[in-house]
């Protein structure tokens, strides 16, 4: 995952390998993807690249904020290999159901894993 902006006729990539943040994604207070937010509202970049929405936003802050980037227009672009996103109403749509589908997740993995280590006494 990474910023880009668009000067010219080229790419420049502004951030790299924020998604090896060592901080749990399913808590606001990722100090990387927050930096790099930071960045991206600071005028560095108008975009994300990255593998899926998923990648961005297990939680609701995260997801939140990245919506409301793009509603007012500091984000103008999200650029996935395997999802499509366009910002218009129905893009915007369809990246909060692939947030919640990733917030789905986290819940499910968190009570399954805490199924798990339960003792069961026969």
């Amino acid at each position: 995952m990474g910023g880009w902006d668009k000067g010219n006729t080229s790419w420049r990539r502004i951030s790299q390998s924020e998604m090896r943040n060592s901080a749990a994604a399913e808590k606001p207070g990722r100090p990387i993807f927050a930096e790099m937010l930071k960045r991206i509202e600071a005028g560095e970049a108008t975009g994300i690249l990255a593998w899926h929405p998923d990648r961005l936003a297990r939680n609701s802050v995260d997801g939140g904020k990245i919506i409301y980037l793009v509603d007012t227009g500091v984000i103008k672009e999200l650029k996935f290999p395997t999802f499509w996103f366009d910002p218009t109403p129905q893009g915007k749509f369809m990246l909060s159901i692939a947030f919640g589908q990733s917030k789905y997740y986290i819940i499910i993995r968190y009570h399954l894993n805490n199924i798990g280590k339960r003792k069961i006494v026969w």
